[in-house]
């Protein structure tokens, strides 16, 4: 007999013991609800990349795209904004206007990644009632800010949801050294925000997108070393290699020119020849 004002033992899951509640309620794990084929949900990208190549242009080619960001970053491009966000609430509250409200949106751009972590940060540091991120011992507060990256993913989600919206992040990058376990260490591109936050929006969205300028290497004859020489062309990779992370759920083309339309032709069509 359990004690006075003790719960009752927990039961480990996969067990015979199931509340009388739960035994009454069916199972949706039923081989009628299984279904087939690919399912062609909202996209979830991530371009990074070095300046100017076109990043938040990306972003205002997308389908009737709405950005949140800093303003001076989309002032070229003509385009929907919302209010310029001043604190970590204000973004999570855009999110959920778009979520709650009706409207004729298509996508959401977050225009960049690394204007919104020092809104986290400075939340975070807030709750903390310290000035720095680094006040707090043991990396506590990056680990605090995680979970805010967390509540914006699960926004994002119930966005897509909702709304059935694209949800682009544009993100700038920089060059910093990498620990190869399996021989020397050496430089790459990388996002530029903490790295716990870039490995979780990394495993979160469908296609990370690397954006550069296409490079050629040329020695003349006589020559002791290669020259760089750019075609101009923008492109993105989308697999990963020693200089930068990259990745793709569509099977899009590796170095695929810098286009909405190329992307999301292939996110629905596979790979592009």
């Amino acid at each position: 007999m359990n004690a006075p004002n003790q719960p009752p033992p927990m039961t480990h899951p996969g067990t015979n013991a199931r509340p009388q509640a739960a035994a009454q309620q069916p199972s949706r794990m039923t081989l009628g609800a299984i279904t087939r084929g690919r399912v062609q949900a909202p996209l979830r990208v991530l371009c990074y990349g070095v300046e100017g190549v076109g990043k938040s242009t990306l972003g205002a080619d997308s389908p009737t795209p709405v950005f949140l960001g800093a303003e001076d970053g989309t002032a070229h491009l003509d385009v929907s904004r919302l209010p310029q966000p001043e604190t970590w609430r204000d973004v999570l509250d855009a999110v959920a206007l778009l979520t709650r409200e009706t409207h004729d949106f298509k996508t959401l751009v977050i225009d960049s990644l690394d204007w919104v972590e020092p809104l986290i940060h400075r939340f975070v540091c807030d709750e903390a009632k310290v000035k720095s991120m680094e006040d707090v011992s043991y990396g506590k507060l990056y680990v605090a800010a995680l979970e805010q990256w967390r509540l914006l993913i699960n926004a994002l989600d119930r966005l897509r949801t909702a709304k059935r919206m694209h949800v682009v992040m544009v993100a700038h990058a920089l060059v910093k050294g990498f620990k190869n376990p399996e021989g020397p260490d050496y430089e790459r591109y990388q996002l530029k925000i903490h790295d716990k936050a870039a490995a979780l929006l990394r495993e979160w969205v469908d296609e990370l997108l690397f954006a550069r300028f296409e490079i050629f290497s040329l020695k003349g004859k006589g020559e002791m070393r290669a020259k760089g020489v750019s075609t101009g062309a923008r492109v993105v990779q989308t697999i990963r290699a020693a200089a930068y992370d990259a990745k793709t759920r569509h099977g899009l083309r590796d170095g695929m020119p810098l286009s909405w339309a190329e992307i999301e032709r292939g996110c629905v069509d596979g790979d592009i020849e």
